[in-house]
Order: C-alpha cells, then structure tokens, then sequence
C-alpha cells in the first residue's frame, strides 16, 4: 500500500509540472507575437510597426510578425484582434482615429475603442500632417489662406487625405475656428493630391512630412503649417503656433490588444516598450524614417488620452466622418 502511495504521489507532481506548460504563469512571451496592421504595407504606420516588430524580436527572442489587413476601412484587422484569445499573442497596429470614428458614430457597434481592447502603446502624432502650396503660390503663411479666403469666401480649394482622415478633418476644423469657406476635395493619399496641386487644379495640399519634403527640397512646393513638430522640416509652424490651438486632431498610432489582457502580459509589455525606448539605435531609426517619438505606455494616461480621442471626434458629422 505504502509503495502504491509514493507512485501515486511522482504520478500527481509529474502531472502537475506537465499541466504548468502553458499556464499563465509561464513567462510571456513564449510563442510568437502577430501585430495585425490595418493600413497598407510600405505606409507610415506600417513602418512603424516593423520598426517596433525588430526591436520585440531581439528583446523576446521570439518571432514578431506583421500582418496587414486593410480592408473594410480597418474593420477587418480590429475584429481580428478583438476576438483573439486574450494571452497577448496578437494585437492590433492601427491609426486611433479610426477606432475613434468608429466609436463616436456607433458606440454600440461591432467595434468600440474603449469597450473591445487594452491599450498596450500610444504614439500620437507619430508623422506629421502638412498643408502646402506650390512655390511660386503668393500664400506664404497660414494667415495669408486665412485672409484670402475672407475676401473670397469659396474660391480656394484645398485637396486632403479621404473624408474621416486627420489631413480632411483637420482642415474642417480649421475652416470652423477661422469662420471661413474653403472648398474641400477629397483625395485617396499623397500620390493623386500633390499632382493636382502642381498642375494648378487645387491651391493647397494635405499630405505627409515625409512624403512631401522631396518636393519642397526640390523648390517645387512651399510648406504652410503642420498639426505637430516635423523632425525633418523643424521650421514649419504647427497649426496652434500659427494661431490655431484647437486645431489638434493629431495622427496617433496604437498598439492595442483585446480586452482582458492578463497582468502579466500588460506588465511585459511594459517593461519592454521602456527598455526599446532607451535603446537609441531605435530612436535613430525613428528619426531616420521621419517618424516622431512621443511613445507613451503608462494604462492610465493611455486610456485618458483614448477617451479624450472619442470625444474629439464626437464634433464631427457622420458625413465628415466618412460614415454616410
């Protein structure tokens, strides 16, 4: 009996020590991680995401992968993540204002912000948005569009990013704080815009920082404003500079996973995003893509500035929005 006793006790403790692989109390992360980008590949936020996805892989020795899924507007990527199983093993890499949106509109909809995922990372204004003119435009300044479009109410036209975008809305924005009438047209990026704009078809352009400077470099365009501090072009004004603090939609990207994250993964992640931010082959490869650094990780500023996003966006109609 005795001897029967002491096998049933190594069979309990072998049972025991085989049952804890995969427990929650193993170290995270053990498996590879899957960041699930909402945007195109070769994009801003894709790189981003890539560039953070090396920094995880030397630091957790696991595999980091990106996978972009793009469509439905980023619905698609943030259902994906919504329903993965809640151990942190993927996440969502997406512009906030589009969760933003999402939830302003519907916040009983198939994708809520702040009901459906944890933030683990925010970067907000990541890239800055820039307005520009051609070169040899006699808008110098902000103010100068501004006072122009006083004496003229309608005749300007500013070609932005699609309705629902940081680059339409904040020119919106702008038109409602200046009280003035600039005739908006949409554009799918970058790429069908500047063309208008040096063809003569529209006198002022949204687009990106980067993508941009090889224009202005080239004497072929001449910056107005940005929505934040560019790293590349230090000596264009942002919009609250140049006289237009509420104008503040700016462009943020998110590191988010579903909602329920155990402690233990949020703590990982933590820990990690400190470690990689002190890392300055990192922060130089940041700087050399264009892209700004203003990383933040704590969950109650995370979350703070998440709900003040909902708000913000809350301002806009369904139509400016994109959603009608």
């Amino acid at each position: 009996m005795k001897k029967l006793l002491i096998a049933f006790s190594l069979v309990s403790v072998f049972i025991a020590g085989f049952s804890s692989v995969g427990t929650p109390q193993e170290k995270y992360p053990n498996r590879p991680v899957q960041i699930v980008v909402a945007h195109r590949a070769g994009g801003g936020v894709d790189l981003f995401f890539r560039l953070l996805a090396e920094e995880l892989k030397k630091t957790w020795k696991v595999p980091v992968t990106v996978e972009n899924q793009f469509s439905a507007g980023g619905v698609t990527a943030a259902n994906t993540v919504a329903q993965a199983k809640k151990d942190g093993q993927t996440v969502l890499g997406i512009i906030v204002g589009i969760l933003s949106t999402m939830t302003a509109v519907k916040p009983d909809g198939p994708v809520n912000l702040t009901r459906d995922f944890d933030p683990i990372l925010i970067n907000p204004g990541y890239a800055s948005v820039i307005y520009l003119v051609k070169s040899d435009s006699k808008f110098r300044t902000l103010k100068d569009v501004i006072n122009y479009a006083r004496e003229k109410p309608g005749e300007l036209i500013c070609g932005t990013g699609p309705r629902g975008s940081e680059n339409f809305l904040e020119w919106e924005l702008l038109k409602r704080v200046a009280g003035v009438d600039i005739t908006t047209l949409s554009y799918q990026g970058s790429s069908e815009v500047y063309p208008q704009l040096l063809g003569g078809h529209i006198q002022i352009a949204g687009g990106a920082d980067t993508s941009s400077k090889p224009y202005i470099d080239s004497g072929r365009m001449r910056p107005l404003v940005v929505d934040m501090k560019s790293p590349i072009l230090p000596d264009v004004p942002t919009f609250a500079e140049a006289g237009y603090p509420e104008v503040n939609l700016i462009t943020t990207v998110a590191l988010l996973g579903p909602k329920g994250l155990p402690p233990a993964v949020t703590k990982a992640w933590d820990s990690t995003v400190k470690a990689i931010l002190k890392n300055p082959e990192f922060l130089a490869s940041l700087k050399k893509a264009g892209l700004n650094n203003h990383i933040e990780g704590d969950p109650l500023k995370m979350r703070e500035f998440l709900n003040g996003e909902v708000k913000k966006y809350a301002q806009f109609s369904p139509e400016q929005l994109g959603l009608k």
